[in-house]
């Protein structure tokens, strides 16, 4: 039986933490999709320090990376349309332009053709599709249900500030593990980000949404509705609580931070001990200054939510 923890209502944020128990044992991931944008745009600069490279290069040392932490790794390649799979060291060079919806048969015939064993699919791009905007999104929605239908993980990467941060969240799904990379120095954390998220198991709640199974065997997510027996909330409990509220406040385009950090105080005001009521403020309240921060250069620019979120598990610690 689950368990729920309420808390006080604060304006409209959802106010249950709902915590249930996994028999999951710990996902295994061996071969690995990686839907890769090589159009144009990916011959850019990754930033303006040119000697960081191109993103299309950046994106092959991460690759490279994961291949060196043991994950076999296959391309597919696409810019207008997808291209033939490839090895990492053969992905094409960057040209073309940008089309979502061509990838969907061909991810399901890859799926079909019982060719390969993929337990995990990275989808990694660094701009805005060329093509109808409705129509990449219902595309890139699919996609992600096409890898969920399989029992993959999903993990997206947004590659530099104009990444599609959007499409990231549609093709990672709830919670899902959407990674970001705009400098260089980022790649090591960018990596273990990725790595994480691949081999993250996943439990579906009754709405169909997943949410991860954490390291202690449960998994947590936060609603306006009571799913088990009800229990007061101890200081784990609230800790908990405000890490997936945030979570969610930044996957949000636009983040209210004044609102955020009053949400922080209020809640906090329900632990009895003066001592672990202020470590609770502090902790949270200097996180929203890091993400504001970290992200500030994203603002306005289309990888606000996947940067918003990347730099939120950096500054906790891993955290949601």
């Amino acid at each position: 039986m689950s368990k729920s923890y309420i808390f006080p209502v604060f304006e409209n944020y959802s106010n249950v933490l709902n915590v249930g128990s996994s028999k999951a044992v710990p996902n295994y991931v061996d071969e690995v999709l990686v839907i890769q944008d090589v159009t144009g745009s990916m011959g850019d600069y990754l930033n303006y320090n040119k000697g960081d490279g191109s993103k299309w290069s950046v994106a092959k040392k991460i690759l490279k990376k994961l291949e060196q932490r043991g994950f076999k790794i296959t391309v597919l390649p696409f810019n207008t349309h997808p291209l033939d799979l490839c090895s990492v060291e053969s992905m094409p060079e960057p040209g073309g332009s940008t089309y979502f919806s061509p990838l969907v048969p061909r991810v399901r015939d890859i799926f079909k053709s019982g060719k390969h064993n993929f337990q995990a699919v990275i989808f990694a791009s660094d701009g805005l599709p060329t093509e109808d905007q409705n129509i990449a999104r219902a595309a890139i929605t699919e996609l992600g249900m096409i890898v969920r239908e399989n029992n993959c993980n999903p993990v997206s990467l947004a590659i530099g500030n104009d990444a599609d941060g959007s499409a990231c969240a549609l093709f990672s799904g709830n919670r899902g593990y959407e990674c970001f990379i705009r400098y260089l120095s980022q790649l090591d954390n960018v990596v273990n980000d990725i790595c994480n998220g691949l081999t993250c198991n996943y439990h579906m709640l009754p709405n169909g949404d997943f949410v991860p199974v954490e390291k202690d065997g449960n998994y947590y997510y936060v609603s306006k509705t009571v799913d088990g027996l009800i229990y007061n909330p101890d200081f784990d409990m609230i800790h908990k609580f405000l890490n997936i509220a945030m979570l969610d406040e930044f996957s949000k385009e636009h983040t209210d931070y004044y609102k955020l950090n009053k949400f922080i105080k209020f809640i906090a005001e329900i632990e009895k001990d003066p001592i672990k009521r202020n470590e609770l403020i502090t902790h949270f309240t200097f996180i929203i200054g890091e993400v504001h921060h970290r992200s500030a250069e994203q603002d306005g620019t289309p990888s606000i939510m996947s940067a918003k979120k990347a730099y939120y598990r950096e500054s906790s610690g891993g955290q949601a």
